[in-house]
C-alpha cells in the first residue's frame, strides 16, 4: 500500500514550501478517493508526522513526513474546512468540500489536540449502494425471520455490531422491502447523522444537534407526522431509547440501532439505560447483530491446508491467504463479507430476562438456542474463501456456540 502513494509524495516533496500543501492534500484526496480509502490520518510525533489511510476497516501507514510540514498541512485543512487556524488547543470540527472530476466531495474533517500537536482525521463519504435482503448475505432461515418481523404493524427490531458494520444498509433493505409491498400506502420516516442513502420515496430527516434537532427532538417531530415506519439512525442515549419504545408501544414499527457487543448484551444495556424489562419484552421482536469481516482477494488469495476440531465440534479442511496483488493494492484484501446473528425475542428469552437472569446464563441461552450452528457457518464460509481463518476464529472465540 505504501509505495502506491510514493510518486504522489515525491512528487508534493519537490514543490516550493508555498505550494506545498495545496497540491499535496489535493492530489492525495484525489488518490484516497480513486482507491476508495474510507479514513485518512494525519498523527504528530515528536519529530514527524505519520500519515495513515484506512480501507477495508484495515489501517496502513503510508508516509513519514518532517515535522516542519505538519503546519503546512493542518493550516491548510482548517483553511478549506473554514476553522481558525490560530485555535490549536480545543477539539473542532469541519466540512470540507474539493471538486474530483465534475463533482463535488464532501469530506468530514476533525482536530483534536494532543501532546505533540493536532490530530487530524478526514472522513471520505462511500460510493454506497442499497441492498435488498436477498444481497445482504443472510442465510435464508435468516432472512426469512426478518421478512416475518417486518409483516409487523407495530414494535421494534434493533441492530448491533461495531461501528461501521452495515447496520444502516441492514436496516434500508427492510425500508426496501416494506416500499416494494406497500408503496405509498405507508408513511416511512429516516432519522439519521447523516443521511447515508437517497431513498426519495421516504422522508429522510438529519439530525442537526447544534441547531437542537437531536435524535431525541426528531423523533418527537416525526411521531406528530403520522408515521408508520421509523427508522432510528442510533439510541445514543436514555430519553432516545425510551422514546422510541413508547412509539413502537403505541402502534408505530421501528428499526434502530444500538451499540451491544452481542445480543444479549443489548438487552442489559437497555435495562442499564431505565428501560423498563417489561416494555422491551413487549415491544421488542429481535435483535440483528452483525460485523464485516475482510474478503480475501480473488486474484491473489493461495489455498492452504488445515485442521479445526476438537472443542468446536465442527471442522473444516483448507482455508485461504492472500499476499496482495495490483487487483487488491497490494492488502490481500478484496472487500469485506457481513455475518449475522438474528436473535427473536421469543417466550423462554422474555421470561429469563423478566426474572433478571444473569448475563452469563442469558448469553449462554442465546448461544445454544440460536447459535448453535455459528461456529460451523463461519468456518464454512473460511473454506469457501470468503473470508479469513484468523477472522473467523476470533468470532469464535467472543461468540463461542458449542
Amino acid at each position: 500500500m505504501k509505495d502506491l502513494f510514493t510518486p504522489l509524495l515525491d512528487k508534493a516533496a519537490a514543490r516550493p514550501r508555498d505550494d506545498y500543501a495545496v497540491h499535496f492534500l489535493q492530489e492525495l484526496f484525489e488518490e484516497c478517493v480513486e482507491m476508495e480509502i474510507t479514513d485518512l490520518h494525519f498523527v504528530p510525533g515528536k519529530d514527524f508526522l505519520i500519515v495513515k489511510v484506512r480501507k477495508n476497516g484495515e489501517l496502513y501507514p503510508i508516509a513519514t513526513l518532517e515535522k516542519e510540514r505538519e503546519p503546512l498541512i493542518t493550516g491548510r485543512l482548517k483553511v478549506l474546512a473554514h476553522l481558525p487556524q490560530y485555535e490549536r488547543h480545543q477539539v473542532q470540527d469541519g466540512r470540507i468540500r474539493f471538486e474530483y472530476e465534475d463533482r463535488a466531495i464532501d469530506l468530514r474533517v476533525a482536530f483534536l489536540p494532543t501532546l505533540h500537536g493536532e490530530k487530524v482525521a478526514v472522513r471520505f463519504p462511500q460510493k454506497k449502494q442499497l441492498l435488498t435482503l436477498d444481497e445482504l448475505g443472510l442465510f435464508t432461515e435468516e432472512k426469512n425471520t426478518l421478512k416475518r418481523w417486518a409483516q409487523a404493524k407495530e414494535g421494534m427490531i434493533i441492530f448491533s455490531g461495531p461501528s461501521s458494520s452495515g447496520k444502516t444498509t441492514s436496516m434500508y433493505a427492510i425500508l426496501q422491502h416494506l416500499y416494494q409491498y406497500h408503496g405509498e400506502r405507508l408513511n416511512i420516516f429516516t432519522l439519521e447523522d447523516p443521511v447515508e442513502y437517497d431513498m426519495p420515496s421516504l422522508n429522510q430527516c438529519q439530525v442537526k444537534e447544534d441547531k437542537g434537532f437531536s435524535y431525541y427532538e426528531g423523533l418527537k417531530s416525526i411521531l406528530r407526522q403520522d408515521p408508520d415506519v421509523i427508522m432510528l439512525g442510533e439510541i445514543r442515549d436514555a430519553s432516545t431509547a425510551y422514546a422510541a419504545f413508547q412509539a413502537a408501544l403505541s402502534g408505530h414499527f421501528l428499526l434502530a440501532t444500538f451499540h451491544g457487543q452481542s445480543p444479549a448484551a443489548v438487552l442489559f444495556r437497555l435495562m442499564n439505560l431505565g428501560i423498563d424489562p417489561l416494555m422491551i419484552a413487549s415491544v421488542l421482536k429481535g435483535i440483528v447483530h452483525q460485523r464485516l469481516l475482510r474478503k480475501p482477494c480473488p486474484h491473489c488469495r493461495r489455498q492452504d491446508k488445515v485442521a479445526i476440531k476438537g472443542g468446536l465440534a465442527c471442522s473444516i479442511d483448507v482455508h485461504y491467504t492472500a499476499q496482495g496483488c495490483e487487483k487488491c493494492y497490494y492488502t490481500g484484501i478484496a472487500s469485506r463479507l457481513a455475518v449475522f446473528q438474528v436473535v427473536p425475542l421469543e417466550e423462554e428469552l422474555k421470561t429469563m430476562f423478566l426474572q433478571k437472569t444473569d448475563y452469563s446464563h442469558l448469553q449462554k441461552h442465546v448461544q445454544e438456542k440460536y447459535l448453535a450452528g455459528w461456529n460451523q457457518k463461519l468456518l464454512n464460509l473460511v473454506e469457501k474463501g470468503e473470508i479469513f481463518l484468523n477472522d473467523a476464529l476470533l468470532l469464535l472465540i467472543d461468540h463461542p456456540a458449542e
